[in-house]
């Protein structure tokens, strides 16, 4: 049987800065992988239904400063680094 569950997974990502004139790649963590789910074939309409997805468990977030920004300028950039993952429902309310 070949699956990937959900699990921690390496990325890069990269982020410009147009106020600065510079582009950075950061290496993180996100959430990747597969959930078990089984969709019913009769679907009542008096019922909602949702399938759970790889989603943060737990994150931290993390913050790069642009060097060499003009007085002013935006330079901080932050972004979300997964600790765990688990297959859940999407909570939109974050």
């Amino acid at each position: 049987e070949c699956r990937s569950s959900c699990r921690l997974s390496n990325i890069s990502i990269t982020v410009e800065s147009e106020e600065c004139g510079s582009c950075i790649t950061i290496d993180t963590t996100a959430c990747a992988g597969l959930c078990k789910t089984q969709e019913r074939v009769y679907r009542s309409p008096m019922m909602q239904y949702y399938q759970n997805i790889c989603n943060f468990r737990e994150w931290t977030y993390e913050t790069y400063e642009f060097k060499g920004c003009p007085a002013g300028a935006d330079s901080v950039f932050t972004y979300p680094v997964a600790l765990s993952c688990d297959c859940s429902k999407c909570n939109s309310d974050i």
